[in-house]
């Protein structure tokens, strides 16, 4: 291959990251729009009744909670476990979808393909943000923002906020920025 052969597949591979970043972050923001809906209809429905001692409203307290079709397929889940809360979104098959968690390390937007299998997730841990994409075998293709690396002979090189990486099917590192 070419290097200008090469560069045309590396302006592509990064023009189809740009779509799909676009894509998670207008999902993101549906997402988190939706969240904050759910919370300020929570607050004006009684939940910041009980926390001031006011009991004039009912409140529902579970661990978890399943919205479901017509067809008691269930669409959505709102569980909290020790880690964390997650919120799972599903597909007609119940394969999941999309899940916006809150844990311990941070909070995290995870989305799926037809196969129920992670193909892009957004995280922000103690390190900073990383934004990853994976391809339909699970391995890493793209990296953005805070991430590492570990070479066979165990070197781990990490990356800052404003790194831009690209893996090779096998998961080797072909380019990288700054």
């Amino acid at each position: 291959m070419t290097t200008e052969e090469r560069v045309k597949s590396l302006e592509s591979e990064l023009a189809m990251i740009k779509r799909l970043t676009r894509r998670l972050i207008i999902g993101s923001a549906f997402v988190l729009g939706m969240f904050t809906m759910f919370l300020a209809f929570q607050s004006m429905t009684g939940v910041a009744n009980s926390q001031t001692g006011i009991d004039n409203e009912k409140v529902i307290q579970a661990k978890s909670f399943e919205v479901v079709d017509d067809k008691g397929r269930i669409r959505a889940r709102l569980t909290v476990k020790e880690l964390g809360g997650v919120l799972g979104l599903y597909d007609e098959n119940g394969k999941p979808r999309a899940a916006l968690s809150v844990i311990k390390d941070g909070p995290g937007l995870l989305l799926y393909d037809e196969r129920g299998e992670g193909r892009a997730s957004l995280t922000i841990i103690r390190r900073g943000p990383e934004l990853i994409f994976r391809d339909e075998k699970g391995k890493i293709r793209t990296t953005i923002g805070v991430s590492q690396t570990e070479t066979p002979d165990g070197k781990v090189t990490t990356y800052p906020e404003s790194s831009l990486l690209l893996f090779d099917p096998e998961g080797n590192s072909i380019w990288s920025a700054p």
